[in-house]
């Protein structure tokens, strides 16, 4: 039932980063868990096929799980598995692709492990929204499930120039009277800077405004 505390046992994770536990023939997705916790949940939320839940504690560990880090991860939208090893990670996207595989054609394949260069710094793509701060514009990731920011300067995961250039951009608006978005009002200017960066160190760079300004 909703708001009750239950005792799950996480089995799986889904591609949206939500440990799988079951209870009584009823599936629970939880977020922030790692395969093998066995931990205390609040019932957030039921449907009749699945419910949602919120991690309270852990009673015992899983393997996979570290320390974040990160400061704002927990709070952050901006990735899922932060919680568990990289090498956790690979083999959860690796199972990902068989069971799309498995799932959607219906075919048993083989899916070799992931290949990587580097368990940080390689994102080169990223897209920051802009929203109005308590000393001028600021920049992050959305909050789950919200459409709040969740400030930082910076993330692990991406190269250290994304969050360079942002800081660049949110300043540079204030010193000219370009005010960030506001979603609620509708009113601001300043909304999202896309970027992407290749292989030879050059950037793609797209600044999402919402109408015109004399300074742009």
């Amino acid at each position: 039932m909703k708001n009750d505390i239950i005792t799950l046992e996480i089995t799986d994770i889904t591609p949206e980063g939500f440990g799988v536990g079951r209870l009584d023939g009823k599936v629970y997705f939880v977020a922030d868990t790692a395969i093998g916790d066995i931990c205390d949940c609040l019932v957030l939320k039921e449907l009749k096929s699945h419910s949602f839940a919120k991690l309270v504690n852990i009673k015992v560990p899983s393997n996979d799980r570290i320390e974040p880090n990160c400061a704002v991860c927990k709070r952050c939208g901006g990735c899922a598995f932060r919680h568990i090893s990289y090498d956790a990670e690979l083999k959860l996207k690796q199972n990902t692709v068989k069971q799309a595989f498995a799932r959607i054609a219906k075919m048993d394949i083989r899916v070799n492990e992931t290949v990587f260069d580097d368990d940080e710094r390689y994102r080169n793509k990223v897209q920051y929204p802009f929203a109005k701060g308590e000393g001028g514009a600021v920049f992050g990731y959305y909050a789950r499930h919200s459409h709040r920011i969740i400030a930082h300067s910076d993330c692990p995961l991406q190269d250290r120039i994304f969050t360079d250039i942002a800081d660049y951009t949110a300043k540079t608006a204030d010193k000219l009277s370009i005010p960030a978005y506001d979603e609620e009002s509708g009113s601001g200017i300043l909304r999202h800077a896309v970027m992407r960066k290749n292989r030879n160190g050059r950037i793609l760079y797209c600044l999402v405004v919402a109408k015109k300004h004399k300074n742009l």
